[in-house]
């Protein structure tokens, strides 16, 4: 199943039955980003975590100053990455507020951030461990939660129901 757009931003989930048995249900999950898919391979993923964690992000506020939203692409990476995961020997907490990356993008190295200003939003994602690359897409605001509200309206779906408690 996807939900939006995958030239500008979509989630690709879809169950696999022969991945999953009675206690798990496993399938893929994606991000779409500018056309590009994130992670760049397949992981086998616990469906009903990532999909949650992605439907209840919709409705909050990611809202930055306008010269905070046009600065460099890398800057605010590098920005959002340090709010997100302070260095160890700070006192600051880990603040998730623009982290919209769920739990299997994290495993894969996948960090992907929101922000908003004005009538945008802007994605800012990098995968990898070093040496990786940014990038960035700007979208109209409120299109990132849409896509989030439309899969918190399928995990209430009876087709997303009746696959949940299937016995195999």
């Amino acid at each position: 199943m996807i939900f939006g757009d995958p030239y500008k931003f979509a989630v690709i989930a879809e169950k696999v039955d022969p991945w999953s048995d009675k206690t798990f249900r496993n399938g893929i999950f994606l991000f779409s980003i500018g056309g590009n898919i994130f992670p760049s391979n397949l992981q086998v993923i616990t469906y009903h975590i990532d999909l949650v964690g992605i439907s209840k992000m919709g409705d909050t506020n990611r809202e930055v100053a306008q010269d905070q939203f046009l600065r460099p692409t890398r800057d605010v990476y590098d920005a959002l990455y340090e709010i997100a995961y302070p260095p160890f020997e700070s006192d600051l907490d880990n603040d998730y507020t623009y982290l919209i990356s769920t739990q299997s993008l994290q495993d894969a190295k996948c960090d992907i951030f929101l922000i908003q200003s004005g009538d945008f939003e802007k994605i800012i994602y990098g995968c990898g461990t070093s040496g990786f690359s940014v990038g960035e897409i700007v979208l109209e605001r409120g299109y990132f939660s849409k896509i989030a509200n439309e899969i918190g309206i399928y995990i209430k779906s009876e087709d997303y129901l009746s696959f949940w408690s299937k016995q195999n």
